[in-house]
């Protein structure tokens, strides 16, 4: 089952929160910055470095748990290794990667009995290139959505806007207002009123003024 609502990652109080890892020891930017500074341990962090220096090369397609030191709950992190070396300048998520390491994930997941998973909205689409919706919609919807897990997908205000315009880059017959390719899960032929309902309903929202009026720049409340 996949679930998708307005939030912040760190905030999460599944059971495993997820983010992409790159090969090379370095949590810089990112949401991985931020677990980096807010989440980990020194320790923890110089255990991430010491894997990617021992194990570089086999990597990619792995994913690393470590147990949450700064909350009383039993939480997890879990490192996805879904980017060798970061660039930041095109295509660094391998999304063959990503899917091999998310399936891993799942199987450490079902070892522990942990069945509540979150990740950020546009996991593997920031800085390191990657387009949301083949990562949505070809690896995130075949691995969860008949899984016995719940993946809970979420969007920071900005990531909201963001899928927005995406929705609004999508062609639509002017006549019928149906869209006329498959988007984030909506076949082809829904009709645009159907989205829009549901941006309102998954992110408690009036698209009307958070999304349509460019005025505020704020206008998503967090």
């Amino acid at each position: 089952m996949i679930k998708e609502r307005k939030g912040d990652l760190l905030r999460s109080d599944a059971a495993i929160i997820a983010h992409q890892v790159n090969c090379q020891g370095v949590m810089g930017a990112g949401v991985a910055r931020q677990i980096r500074h807010r989440i980990l341990t020194a320790e923890q962090y110089r255990a991430y470095q010491q894997l990617c220096r021992k194990n570089k090369e086999e990597l990619l397609g792995s994913c690393s748990l470590m147990l949450r030191m700064d909350t009383g709950a039993t939480q997890y992190v879990a490192h996805l290794f879904a980017e060798n070396i970061p660039t930041g300048r095109g295509l660094d998520t391998d999304y063959a990667a990503l899917r091999q390491s998310l399936t891993a994930m799942m199987f450490l997941a079902a070892q522990r009995e942990l069945s509540q998973i979150a990740i950020p909205g546009y996991l593997g689409c920031g800085l390191a290139g990657g387009d949301w919706e083949t990562v949505y919609s070809q690896i995130l919807m075949p691995l969860f959505s008949e899984s016995c897990f719940t993946l809970t997908i979420l969007y920071l205000p900005d990531s909201i806007r963001r899928l927005w315009t995406e929705f609004g880059d999508i062609p639509m017959n002017p006549e019928t207002e149906c869209i006329e390719q498959a988007w984030h899960g909506f076949s082809a032929g829904t009709h645009r009123e159907e989205i829009w309902h549901w941006f309102e309903e998954t992110f408690q929202i009036s698209v009307a003024q958070a999304l349509m009026y460019s005025g505020n720049p704020n206008r998503i409340m967090r």
